[in-house]
């Protein structure tokens, strides 16, 4: 922490500034899933390697997502996969950070499209659903967001998996250490 100490007509002001250069990296997991799986433990260790802390998420999927979002310093790479990548694109809407990591993110077209939005309904709930929805905008404040879908997924992504269908496996989490 730096601390300035200035005297503007006969007043001493007093700034700090938190120098906190560390970079973090944040775990969002899937639908129901917990960030103690394998999966996430995995990539909790490639992203400590590579110099972050980690800052793993439990989302509680019976309650209110919008109560659940947290602010994230600018530094921060924020990383959800399936759901929880909703949950960190939303996280990046009302929060800077340097980058979002979408992986396997359940298509907005189920949120915003009429025709989609029942049959996420029928998995997760009107009420989670219309959560989302009520706060899902179209724009985010990630300095870089990079979109990730296994080949076998049939999605539109910055990154394809090969052979890789709605699971992160070893060759996932190659490619997310190969971009953070």
């Amino acid at each position: 922490m730096i601390c300035f100490l200035f005297l503007i007509n006969k007043y001493v002001i007093l700034f700090y500034m938190n120098q906190n250069k560390e970079k973090i990296f944040y775990i969002i997991p899937g639908w129901k899933e917990s960030p103690e799986r394998g999966p996430y433990q995995k990539l909790k260790k490639i992203a400590e390697e590579k110099g972050y802390k980690v800052i793993l998420k439990n989302i509680n999927w019976k309650r209110s997502i919008k109560d659940q979002l947290f602010d994230i310093e600018k530094k921060s790479t924020v990383f959800g996969f399936s759901l929880g990548a909703v949950i960190a694109r939303l996280v990046a809407q009302k929060s800077e950070c340097e980058k979002i990591i979408l992986a396997s993110m359940t298509p907005l077209k189920y949120f915003t499209n009429k025709k989609f939005t029942p049959d996420l309904v029928e998995i997760c709930g009107k009420d989670f659903v219309y959560d989302i929805k009520s706060i899902l905008k179209k724009k985010h404040l990630a300095k870089q967001g990079i979109s990730l879908y296994g080949e076998l997924e049939k999605e539109k992504a910055d990154i394809i998996i090969p052979k890789t269908d709605h699971e992160i496996n070893n060759s996932y989490l190659k490619a997310i250490k190969n971009i953070i």
